[in-house]
């Protein structure tokens, strides 16, 4: 009983972040989040993401806002993007075999044969990626106007056996109901990930919602579950981390690596982004790099 004025209180808290100037925009946003936290089963939808080059700012500004993600196709060549692999995966192979060793505990997984990168702490090997102009070149127009840093080099990486895993967002209740995200997350495919190999799982249109209910986690939809982003070598999943995804079972005979950087607007205050980026370095005053956004 009391978990459930738990999330009366959070829910008016959403609320009252979203505004209420306009009547529909309210009337809106409130059926919207009450149908995707307490009726999943009840809502229908699909969804299959626009996938953009680097040079179509304006569409993939639109369809970040509209989405909270965004594919880019031409983020890396496929010659970058077997490079970036060799590495990843090596990276990937020590942690595998430093947990059969016994060395890192079980409880870092994030599912059955699912882990970050970012338990084992920042990945100096692919941070060069922080300036791919490919990539900046949307960030860089989505927060338009506003100095960011790329703060961490992480990911994850699922083995062929992989399992579900649950709805989340990585931002809990900060930033619900705001337009702009205060980081963006972009992940890179770097071999082909198909509906089989695990993908990226994103629910679209819930950016600026709320962690999901636990009664979606319960009984989630099966559109949900469908609602997957695959890809190529080279793509790059620029996205809000906000939004509610997940990942997905992983029944072909590969990993899928899938690496990242995240970047935050400069302002932001270290005890709401903590969920997404390294606190320590950002409170010791350390980043990958700064950049201006004109």
């Amino acid at each position: 009983m009391l978990r459930r004025y738990v999330w009366l209180r959070e829910y008016f808290h959403y609320l009252s972040r979203m505004g209420s100037r306009h009547p529909f925009t309210f009337l809106k946003d409130f059926a919207s989040w009450n149908l995707y936290s307490f009726l999943p089963g009840r809502t229908r939808g699909s969804f299959s993401p626009s996938v953009l080059r680097s040079q179509d700012l304006a569409q993939a500004v639109k369809t970040f806002y509209r989405d909270g993600l965004v594919v880019l196709s031409d983020a890396l060549t496929p010659e970058e993007a077997e490079s970036l692999r060799e590495v990843v995966k090596r990276k990937a192979d020590g942690i595998v075999k430093a947990e059969e060793q016994g060395l890192i505990a079980p409880e870092f997984r994030h599912g059955e044969k699912r882990y970050s990168f970012g338990d084992y702490g920042h990945s100096s090997e692919w941070e060069y990626l922080a300036h791919n102009e490919r990539v900046l070149a949307v960030v860089k127009a989505i927060w338009k106007g506003q100095t960011f840093r790329a703060v961490a080099a992480g990911g994850d990486f699922v083995l062929p056996g992989g399992t579900w895993q649950a709805l989340h967002n990585d931002m809990c209740w900060n930033a619900a109901g705001e337009k702009l995200p205060r980081v963006i997350t972009v992940n890179y495919y770097v071999s082909h990930v198909l509906p089989s190999s695990g993908p990226l799982r994103h629910v679209p249109g819930t950016a600026r919602f709320p962690a999901p209910s636990p009664v979606v986690n319960r009984n989630e939809p099966s559109w949900m579950k469908r609602s997957i982003v695959t890809g190529a070598p080279g793509y790059a999943i620029i996205r809000d981390p906000r939004a509610w995804h997940g990942g997905t079972p992983n029944t072909s005979c590969e990993p899928r690596y899938m690496p990242n950087l995240e970047y935050v607007l400069r302002d932001a205050p270290i005890e709401e982004v903590g969920g997404s980026c390294n606190v320590d370095q950002l409170s010791r005053g350390k980043w990958i790099a700064e950049f201006a956004s004109s």
